[in-house]
């Protein structure tokens, strides 16, 4: 469960240096920074549950368990938001 206001740092293993999504609830409904599609906001009815159920299907984890399995080392911190951009701009995919 997601409390109103929590937010889940993830990151998509994918992508090298791996690619940083923030998942804020905001009621019923969410926000995303970062990721592949920057920033965006649910809407057209759909639930921040379901929203968080896409973000995991596109293959972000939250970073505790990508350090749980060793995807990435331990104490790595997620960078900060002014980072993101360049960041994800020079992110590869990993073949």
């Amino acid at each position: 469960m997601i409390s109103d206001g929590q937010s889940i740092d993830l990151i998509h293993p994918g992508f090298n240096p791996p690619i940083p999504l923030r998942f804020t609830r905001c009621g019923t409904s969410a926000t995303i920074q970062g990721g592949v599609s920057e920033f965006h906001q649910t809407g057209h009815g759909a639930s921040y549950w379901n929203k968080f159920k896409e973000v995991i299907a596109h293959g972000y984890i939250p970073v505790e368990d990508a350090i749980s399995l060793n995807l990435l080392p331990q104490g790595w911190k997620m960078p900060e938001t002014h980072e993101w951009d360049a960041l994800i701009a020079t992110s590869k995919r990993i073949q």
